[in-house]
């Protein structure tokens, strides 16, 4: 999961210190995005959205690794998805979260370290990763739990 606002890494304060997994997308709102009505987002950009909010809305068991600056955060959700106070001029969606292990960057195989220069991975907020094309992040992923 990618956070960034106005194109700066906010993992760090938003999973690191406010253990919360956001998005953000302007003033529409999680109903909005759901529904695919009153919204102003382009298709990629609702692909994405939506992706996270259903993944959310279905409490699906599942660990969501996150890339700040000097660590990487791995999560699940532990909560509802709410909306959040405006944020710099924009509605945050999200729910709140626990965090399962937290590593520096540097402690990690390249493979995982390296995940944000997969262009895929890295546009868009909310990816999911799958055994036939990310085998290798998901070993690494693996790994680094088992430590």
């Amino acid at each position: 999961m990618n956070v960034n606002f106005d194109q700066i890494n906010e993992v760090d304060y938003w999973i690191g210190k406010r253990n919360f997994a956001p998005i953000f997308y302007g003033q529409s709102t999680i109903r909005q995005i759901l529904e695919d009505d009153g919204h102003n987002l382009k298709p990629l950009a609702l692909k994405d959205a939506k992706s996270f909010l259903e993944t959310m809305t279905d409490k699906r068991d599942c660990l969501i690794v996150s890339i700040g600056n000097e660590y990487i955060y791995f999560f699940s959700q532990n909560g509802d998805l709410v909306e959040l106070e405006d944020y710099k001029g924009e509605i945050v969606k999200g729910c709140v979260i626990e965090i399962v292990k937290k590593v520096k960057i540097k402690d990690t195989p390249l493979i995982l370290a390296s995940i944000k220069a997969n262009r895929y991975l890295s546009s868009g907020t909310f990816k999911p990763l799958s055994l036939d094309k990310n085998f290798g992040n998901i070993k690494a992923i693996e790994y680094v739990l088992s430590q």
